[in-house]
């Protein structure tokens, strides 16, 4: 029997937690949608000989679907229709997503989300991203040692990925339930305070990426104010609130 992959670990020295679930790759390119879908469609073809044929079983086919379906034999030339660089150009965003299971971290993902046409601003950019199993990472580390640094599970979604859903204004017991909700994996780890941290600073990020792109803010501008603001509140809470436990 194969060792069980370690997907948590944590320093004893320093402390530190580390998540390890899954290789992602992803690339944000600073290219309008419609100039780089040929090559999205090539590496989606490449990343499907690299992977077991049935692996991909769940899609959010286009930009305007809201739910995970089913994917059938129509579902990938849907998506490779859904490439054609005039359709892409014309519409205001393309996007989709294909992978292993619906509401839970993807050992398999395909994801792509073209820069949005309404997004003026040159750092706005498009994402490609791929995700393989920790197994991947255990075959790299093997024929390429020290390549493999870090890998870390995250809540968050890219910088273009809106949520209609959210986490702000709720009380704490629900914002950690909503959290877990969003990252679609909960393990014991999170048990420890560390990992909130990793997550704190994830979101953090993205927020800078936005105030970057839609304000005359740098990211280390915007990273900056968080961090005092942060800082000074707790010092000194403008309402320390109440708090619960969660199951």
């Amino acid at each position: 029997m194969q060792e069980a992959p370690i997907i948590c670990q944590k320093n004893a020295e320093s402390g530190k937690v580390a998540l390890r679930n899954a290789v992602v790759l992803a690339y944000f390119v600073h290219r309008p949608a419609h100039e780089i879908c040929g090559s999205v469609a090539a590496m989606l073809d490449e990343y499907l000989s690299c992977i077991p044929a049935d692996a991909l079983k769940w899609a959010i086919p286009n930009a305007s679907a809201e739910q995970w379906k089913p994917v059938d034999q129509k579902t990938l030339p849907g998506i490779k229709k859904l490439l054609d660089p005039q359709g892409v150009k014309a519409r205001e965003l393309t996007s989709f997503r294909l992978a292993d299971s619906a509401g839970e971290a993807p050992a398999f993902e395909f994801r792509f989300v073209g820069k949005p046409k309404s997004y003026k601003s040159p750092p706005a950019c498009s994402l490609v991203q791929v995700v393989f199993p920790i197994e991947t990472a255990r075959e790299v580390l093997r024929t390429d040692p020290g390549m493999v640094r870090h890998l870390f599970v995250s809540g968050s979604p890219g910088p273009w990925t809106r949520r209609t859903r959210r986490a702000t204004g709720v009380e704490d017991p629900e914002f950690v339930a909503r959290i877990i909700e969003f990252a679609g994996y909960r393990h014991r780890a999170f048990d420890d305070p560390d990992p909130w941290g990793m997550l704190i600073a994830d979101v953090t990020r993205h927020i800078a990426r936005i105030y970057a792109t839609e304000s005359n803010l740098s990211q280390d501008q915007v990273i900056e104010r968080v961090r005092t603001i942060y800082d000074a509140e707790m010092a000194e809470p403008t309402d320390t609130g109440t708090t619960s436990t969660i199951s």
